[in-house]
C-alpha cells in the first residue's frame, strides 16, 4: 500500500512533508503519529475542508482528511491560572470575510492536487516521460482545468503576483510533472507561465464581479464606453511586500462593526489605568476588516485615523495590527521606537526601524 503523505503546517515557518507507512484509522492515531513525528506536546489538529473553500476546520473524523492534504497544528499551552490558550490566533474572526491566514508567499510552491481525471492524466504522462521521455500535451478542459485550480491556490496568497513568483509557480508545476514541460521553450515553461498571468487576470475578474473587495478598488477604469475615468494602470491599489490581509470584505453584519468601533472608541476616552485591555485588543481584531476598508478607500489623514481609531496607536497594538495585516510580528523583524505625540494624551506613537 502506498504511503499516506500530508503536508503539515505547524507554523508559518515550520512546514513539513510527512509520510505515515498507512492512513490512520483514527484521529487520536494520527495525533499520536503527529507527537511522535514533531516531537509535540499538547495541540489541536485542523484540516482545509473543500467544502469551505479550504477553510480550516477541526478534524474529527480521518475520512476527511485525504492524501496530500494539508493540515494545521495549534498548539496549546496551559499558563497558570488553569486556563487554555491556543498559541494561534483564527484570523477568520478579524471582522472579515475573506481574512487570509498565510504568512505572505511561500519560499517554495507547493502544487496542490487536481481533479481525479486530470490526476489521472498527469500521472500516465509522468510515466510515459520518465520512460520514452514523451511530452504530454493536455486537452483543453484538463489545461483550464489545472490553470483554475493554480490559480485558486494562488490567491490565496496575493490577488496579484509577481512575475517571479508566476515564474515560480511555473516551475514548481513542471518540476512536480515533468511531462509538462514544454517542447522548443528556452525554460520549458515560459507558455504556463503566460497562461497562469492570463488565468489570473480572468480569476481576479470573476472574483471581482461576486464581489471582492480587493480586486472591486481597482474597477470602473477607462474603457471605450467610458473614456473620462482614469486609465486602467492608474492608482492601481494592491498590496505591498508582506501585506495579506489588505482590504478584506465586510462581514454581512456591516452595523455591528460600526457598534463595535464606537465601543472601542468609547473605550479609549477612559483613563489608562481604567481601560480593559482585553476588551480593546478584542475590539481591534473584530473591527480589523472595518478599519482597512476606511484607511484604504478614504487614505485617510494622519490626525482623522488618530480621531477615528485611536487604540491603533497603542504600543500594545502595534504587533497585533501587523499580526492581523500580514499575519507576522513586527516586533520580531523590527526595533520599535516610541515617541509621545504633541498636544495629546493618547499613548505613545511607534516609529518603525529596521535593524541594520
Amino acid at each position: 500500500m502506498a504511503d499516506f503523505v500530508v503536508r503539515v503546517v505547524v507554523s508559518d515557518t515550520n512546514i513539513r512533508k510527512l509520510k505515515l507507512p498507512t492512513k490512520p484509522t483514527s484521529v487520536h492515531d494520527f495525533y499520536l503519529s503527529l507527537q511522535d513525528k514533531l516531537n509535540l506536546a499538547n495541540f489541536t489538529i485542523l484540516y482545509q475542508d473543500s467544502d469551505f473553500n479550504n477553510e480550516l476546520c477541526t478534524l474529527t473524523d480521518m475520512e476527511e482528511l485525504q492524501p496530500f492534504g494539508t493540515v494545521r497544528i495549534v498548539e496549546i499551552v496551559t499558563e497558570d491560572a488553569g486556563t487554555v490558550q491556543p498559541v494561534a490566533t483564527n484570523m477568520n474572526a478579524a471582522g472579515g470575510s475573506n481574512i487570509r491566514d498565510t504568512a505572505g508567499w511561500p519560499k517554495q510552491f507547493i502544487i496542490p492536487r487536481f481533479d481525479h481525471d486530470v490526476e489521472f492524466l498527469l500521472a500516465k504522462g509522468n510515466s510515459e516521460y520518465k520512460e520514452h521521455g514523451t511530452l504530454l500535451v493536455l486537452p483543453k478542459a484538463a489545461k483550464s482545468s489545472v490553470l483554475q485550480k493554480l490559480a485558486c491556490v494562488m490567491y490565496d496568497y496575493k490577488a496579484y503576483p509577481t512575475e517571479a513568483e508566476f515564474s515560480a509557480v511555473a516551475e514548481a508545476l513542471v518540476s512536480a510533472h515533468p511531462c509538462l514541460r514544454e517542447a522548443g521553450s528556452r525554460t520549458g515553461m515560459d507558455g504556463w507561465r503566460n497562461s497562469l498571468q492570463f488565468k489570473m487576470g480572468n480569476y481576479r475578474t470573476e472574483i471581482r464581479k461576486a464581489g471582492g473587495e480587493e480586486v472591486m478598488i481597482n474597477s470602473g477604469k477607462r474603457s471605450k464606453y467610458r473614456p473620462d475615468l482614469p486609465a486602467a494602470r492608474t492608482g492601481v491599489k494592491k498590496p505591498k511586500r508582506a501585506e495579506v490581509n489588505f482590504l478584506p470584505n465586510l462581514p454581512q453584519t456591516a452595523d455591528s462593526q460600526e457598534e463595535l468601533k464606537r465601543t472601542l472608541q468609547d473605550e479609549l476616552k477612559k483613563a489608562a489605568s481604567a481601560r480593559n485591555i482585553q476588551t480593546v485588543q478584542a475590539l481591534m481584531v473584530h473591527t480589523f476588516a472595518l478599519r482597512r476598508q476606511h484607511i484604504v478607500k478614504a487614505c485617510p489623514l494622519m490626525k482623522t485615523i488618530l480621531e477615528e481609531w485611536p487604540a491603533m496607536f497603542l504600543p500594545s497594538e502595534v504587533g497585533m495590527s501587523q499580526l492581523c495585516h500580514s499575519n507576522s510580528s513586527v516586533i520580531d523583524h523590527f526595533s520599535v521606537l516610541w515617541v509621545h505625540c504633541a498636544d495629546t494624551d493618547i499613548e505613545p506613537l511607534a516609529y518603525i526601524h529596521s535593524y541594520s
